[in-house]
């Protein structure tokens, strides 16, 4: 386990150190920064129940108190966020499905349809402007959807790529061309057509907007762009954006956190600071905000005394503000329509916070909706395709939480997430035991693999697929033969099963596991990060 950690960068120099129980989870983590001769400490503490779910989170920040409890019922749902003055109940129908969720007070309410797929969420007393409804194809895919009252469809290409959103009166009100790598060509928003050129490693090289306006890019060896138009990027440590200029004058300069998280973003005439609990955005300068469980790491429903309300992927479509509801409007790939100025303070994507001079802040990579593409190059290189600049092959309803479009963990193991077409369950589990926790028994060529998989009530044994726990832990198992990837006659297979922590909606249908390539030694290896356990078996050898 890691037990402490340091790095220097420009201006500042950050060390951490962190302790953890028997089980090796962590209960506790110390981060010190000193910049121009002054400390600062940031300590959080944890605590989780006897079935490793989190209970609570202490976090102090300069004498700023941050503090979160959470409460399950005896099936092991999430009943209770406690975050300071402010409380989140959740109540679940008789299907395990989520179907209230208030939040001091206010309610928030969900339906679905006989699948178990997500049809509609709405807030209680603003179900004409606060609500969403989700429709459907045979085969799972998204048609469409209504915000506010609009309805809005959607048309696909034969790879799930989306082509256009169509109003109710048949006209395309978004349209978009790509080329065979999945670049897009061309997009075209309110009736204004934005064109795109790339070279052959998939780096944009200019964009011509309606006006005529035309930008030019450019990006080092590593795949960084380093220009655009007048303005210019200059990196760091894991290619983390540390400076924009604009005509040679810094415009922005960022620091970050011993993770990797924005920590600062100065902006000359103000500075603001943002406060992690892992993948989740505790704070953002004096503004706290309340999280709630999600592939994504947290998805905030609470800004301060704002509620936020979003889609399924953690989009945010509007804040109630007292009696008042503000809207927030944005095209497939996240950039706002024109005229739309929020406060970037409530406006997220799949629950990553906007920056001004970087776009949307992830983990590894900055996502620029404008260009709909990352920034940076993918930090994994080509193990999930030969594009390393593109966002997700679906907007619609796909994500890629960590900016890896793949997510390694601190072990090196490797996997992607593909909601629409997860690979082919090979694989049938029996249940062998009977309780809250549940185990399965996986058997596969080089041995067999028991572990501990998620929370459900106490059944009799039965053959069951693994493909998701509504509202409860979601498991996804996948074997892969080696011989398919490799072309080599490698004995055995590699299982990979990731657990999430309890969910509170039914977005988890969506997210399924995907595939994972990965050579190596036999090994298995148990980790957490930010909410999601990793169990791996690597079984194949040269």
């Amino acid at each position: 386990k890691l037990i402490a950690s340091s790095k220097v960068d420009a201006t500042v120099k950050r060390s951490a150190t962190y302790a953890y129980d028997y089980f090796g989870r962590m209960t506790e983590k110390v981060e010190a920064a000193v910049e121009n001769g002054k400390e600062s400490k940031t300590v959080s503490r944890y605590a989780y129940n006897n079935y490793g779910q989190r209970t609570g989170r202490v976090t102090t920040a300069d004498g700023v108190t941050f503090s979160e409890k959470r409460e399950y019922d005896e099936f092991g749902r999430l009943a209770k966020i406690v975050s300071g003055s402010d409380t989140v109940t959740y109540a679940y129908n008789t299907k395990n499905q989520l179907v209230t969720r208030t939040t001091n007070g206010i309610a928030v309410r969900y339906s679905y349809t006989k699948l178990g797929q997500l049809a509609a969420k709405s807030i209680a007393g603003m179900e004409d402007t606060a609500n969403l409804k989700y429709f459907y194809d045979k085969d799972g895919t998204i048609s469409g959807r209504e915000v506010g009252g609009v309805k809005q469809s959607y048309k696909y290409d034969k790879i799930g790529q989306l082509l256009a959103v169509i109003d109710p009166a048949g006209k395309e009100v978004e349209k978009y061309v790509y080329d065979p790598a999945g670049n897009i060509l061309s997009k075209t928003v309110a009736g204004k057509t934005t064109t795109y050129t790339y070279d052959k490693a998939n780096q944009l090289v200019s964009s011509k907007n309606a006006d005529g306006k035309v930008t030019k890019y450019e990006y080092d060896a590593a795949g960084r762009m380093v220009k655009e138009g007048e303005r210019t990027f200059a990196y760091g440590w894991l290619d983390k954006v540390m400076q924009v200029a604009e005509n040679g004058k810094t415009t922005q300069s960022y620091s970050y956190d011993i993770s990797g998280q924005l920590a600062t973003a100065d902006y000359g005439a103000g500075k603001e600071t943002f406060l992690w609990d892992g993948l989740a955005l505790l704070s953002r300068n004096n503004l706290k905000y309340v999280n709630e469980p999600a592939v994504t790491g947290g998805n905030p429903i609470l800004a301060g005394d704002k509620m936020l309300f979003d889609d399924m992927l953690g989009n945010t479509l509007g804040v109630k503000d007292g009696e008042k509801f503000s809207a927030i409007d944005r095209d497939a790939f996240g950039e706002l329509k024109p005229g739309e100025k929020p406060n970037l303070a409530v406006n997220f994507f799949t629950g990553k916070p906007e920056v001004d001079g970087l776009g949307y802040s992830f983990l590894f990579r900055n996502y620029r909706a404008d260009l709909g593409k990352w920034q940076t190059t993918d930090p994994l290189g080509y193990p999930d395709g030969w594009n390393n600049l593109a966002y997700v092959n679906n907007m619609v309803f796909t994500i890629d939480p960590l900016g890896l479009c793949k997510y390694m963990d601190v072990s090196g193991a490797v996997y992607d997430y593909d909601f629409k077409n997860p690979p082919p369950k090979e694989e049938v589990y029996k249940m062998i035991s009977c309780g809250y926790t549940t185990k399965y028994n996986n058997e596969f060529k080089s041995g067999s693999l028991t572990s501990k998989s998620f929370t459900i009530g106490c059944k009799t044994s039965e053959e069951l697929p693994l493909v998701s726990a509504p509202n409860l832990s979601f498991i996804y198992t996948y074997k892969h033969d080696c011989k398919d990837s490799t072309k080599q006659n490698h004995d055995g297979s590699i299982t990979i099963q990731v657990l999430f922590d309890t969910y509170s909606t039914q977005t988890q249908k969506i997210y399924e596991c995907g595939r994972v390539e990965g050579i190596g030694k036999a090994s298995l290896s148990r980790v957490q990060v930010g909410g999601i356990t990793v169990v791996e078996s690597k079984a194949c050898s040269e």
